[in-house]
């Protein structure tokens, strides 16, 4: 009898353990779930899991600001950075293939015009561990500045909705604090 109680209160104390994890997994997945943010330092509204602000070294930029986060196997991040020249947003757009070129990186690269400012979007595919990735890049430029959106994520049709949904929700504002808003609809 006492090692039925025993074995009975072990099963339910085992029970309630599952239970708590459950509830703490969901409600942490939960608060990672996209949402809409305006990111004042960035001049820029979008939607993608809590960002956070990141340390970074401004190397030649006369201002530089990264913000990141992930939700399930997708990472994302937005920086903007403000440099001295008008940066060259080509030369940009390939370090993207320079970074991932020894992971069988595949990609499609396309200039687009934003709110009337030059634009290149990426779309490209890679390995890594033998497991199919993929990412979404988007680099803006206006004037003296400079955005790029990027999102790598465990290739998935349920993450390339959401990859897809990050890069077409950004609004810049493109008066750098003046007040009037764009938005970066593809």
């Amino acid at each position: 009898m006492k090692k039925e109680k025993l074995t009975a209160a072990v099963l339910i104390l085992l029970a309630i353990i599952f239970i708590v994890n459950f509830i703490l997994i969901k409600n942490k997945e939960k608060a990672s779930l996209a949402v809409i943010q305006n990111i004042p330092k960035a001049f820029i509204t979008l939607k993608a899991p809590p960002f956070k602000e990141e340390l970074v070294e401004k190397g030649n930029a006369l201002e530089m600001y990264l913000f990141t986060s992930s939700h399930k196997k997708a990472d994302y991040s937005l920086t903007y950075a403000v440099y001295e020249k008008s940066p060259d947003i080509k030369s940009a757009a390939g370090e993207i293939a320079e970074i991932f070129k020894l992971n069988d990186f595949k990609y499609k690269e396309e200039e687009i015009e934003i709110g009337g400012n030059p634009a290149v979007k990426i779309d490209g595919t890679y390995v890594k561990d033998g497991k199919n990735f993929a990412l979404k890049e988007l680099l803006i430029k206006k004037d003296k500045r400079l955005w790029q959106l990027l999102t790598l994520y465990l290739s998935s049709p349920e993450n390339e909705t959401a990859a897809q949904e990050f890069i077409n929700s950004a609004v810049l504002d493109d008066n750098a604090g003046e007040g009037e808003k764009k938005n970066v609809k593809l």
